[in-house]
């Protein structure tokens, strides 16, 4: 392989060749091939030798070399996606141009801005943004020029810095002629605002009183309301109303609205009067038709929440007691007989509660058939004249649980003091006053063959 070396280097190696060294030992020491000796030699024999300027195209002079509108391209596309490889990057780009792109030629361009990895990507990100124009901070350019100062490259740092080495010393020539290291030495000199020799003072008044009567106006179309100048055009174009209405915070249609509405005239308000009104109505109370709000009592709501409560810790202490029962059981089998043990115990309940529910129906119909009783047997309801007294005036009736069990069993129960007597006029053999034809004894004195 050709070593390059500089011109400087090429013209001590003629030269000593010249003076009768051997070629082929200089050729060996400078690590080149003869060819290329005698072709340096031939060059520098001519009349009219300048330098040993390379004669391969290189950088943009290169025939291969894509236009900068691809390269922005690609670099753009790399920072929106930096896990994309170069050939993935490649497939995503080539439909876009008419001309081919390789994925080496990618690769190439990517490097060439120290953009040829995704770690470096992410961290171009998170320093700069998405933006391809790097803009460097006073802090930053200070420490670049302390950088060179001790002993780095300038070739190096201005590829980690992402900028041209006619920018670096740009800088470096402004601190070697002021002659001090301060933050005013590297502050931008580039005019802006009012300053810039391109701005016209008229034209923002302008745009804002377009503003106030067409705020619906896109920037464009505010460009186009504007005066000419005497070459025939606006004196302020699409991107300059831009840059005027972001500077201006009028950049979108709702800013502009309601920079717009500040200045619109207020509309007088007109009172609404109504005539005719009849005098009295004037005096009417007003009432609405809404009822007060009704506030339940303390009693009222205490009667469920009390029933609630009792009942849910009633269930949720039987079932924590056999679930804690349940856990006791050391084996499976025995967990799974105390299970089978309470659904046989549950299923028992149902059939008992359903039976009991059918026999007390039973009851309940055969004594509602009964006739209500005078102790006689005829079912008309009366006392006859001269026979004793249901309830005489010594005796009361059975009340609560008694009478209950009267009503079901057809028995009628007189409670006189501490006992319970006999009905007059009836039979001693059934204690408690017992009237036939009533409640579970059928009564067919009635019926008529």
């Amino acid at each position: 392989m050709t070593a390059h070396l500089t011109p400087e280097h090429k013209v001590e190696l003629i030269n000593r060749a010249q003076a009768g060294e051997s070629v082929v030992g200089l050729c060996y020491e400078a690590g080149v091939s003869r060819t290329a000796f005698y072709r340096w030699l031939g060059h520098y024999s001519r009349p009219n030798f300048t330098g040993f300027d390379s004669q391969i195209a290189s950088g943009r002079s290169h025939w291969q070399s894509l236009p900068a509108s691809v390269e922005k391209a690609i670099i753009r596309a790399a920072l929106n996606e930096p896990w994309l490889s170069p050939l993935k990057l490649t497939a995503r780009l080539q439909p876009r141009f008419d001309r081919s792109i390789s994925a080496k030629g990618v690769w190439l361009v990517l490097k060439r801005h120290n953009l040829n990895t995704q770690t470096k990507r992410t961290a171009y990100l998170e320093r700069y943004g998405n933006s391809l124009v790097t803009k460097l901070g006073v802090a930053e350019k200070m420490a670049m020029v302390k950088r060179v100062e001790a002993g780095e490259s300038v070739t190096a740092l201005c590829r980690e810095a992402n900028i041209s080495r006619t920018t670096f010393y740009k800088w470096w020539n402004r601190y070697r002629q002021s002659g001090r290291l301060e933050k005013s030495v590297f502050k931008s000199q580039r005019p802006r605002g009012e300053a810039h020799w391109r701005v016209i003072p008229e034209a923002e008044e302008m745009v804002k009183q377009i503003i106030i009567k067409y705020p619906q106006l896109s920037a464009k179309k505010i460009s186009l309301s504007l005066p000419v100048n005497k070459n025939g055009q606006t004196i302020l174009g699409a991107h300059g109303v831009y840059n005027l209405l972001k500077r201006l915070d009028l950049n979108t249609i709702n800013k502009r609205q309601a920079y717009a509405s500040l200045y619109q005239p207020a509309l007088p308000v007109t009172p609404e009067v109504v005539y005719g009104l009849p005098d009295f109505l004037t005096g009417l109370p007003v009432i609405s038709s809404i009822p007060p709000p009704v506030f339940v009592s303390l009693q009222r709501v205490a009667r469920p929440f009390l029933l609630a409560l009792i009942t849910g810790l009633g269930l949720s202490s039987t079932v924590f007691s056999f679930l804690r029962l349940l856990s006791s059981q050391p084996t499976l089998w025995g967990k799974l007989g105390l299970v089978m043990a309470c659904l046989s115990l549950g299923m028992g309940m149902v059939f008992f509660a359903y039976s009991a529910k059918y026999y007390l129906t039973l009851a309940l119909v055969l004594s509602s058939s009964k006739q209500s009783g005078n102790g006689n047997g005829n079912g008309n309801g009366h006392k006859e004249e001269g026979e004793g007294t249901l309830f005489p005036l010594s005796s009361r009736p059975a009340q609560g649980v008694l009478a209950f069990i009267g009503r079901v069993f057809g028995i009628e129960v007189e409670t006189n003091g501490w006992g319970i007597s006999q009905t007059e006029g009836q039979g001693s053999d059934l204690v408690g006053g017992y009237s036939p034809g009533q409640g579970l004894q059928p009564d067919l004195s009635h019926v008529n063959l």
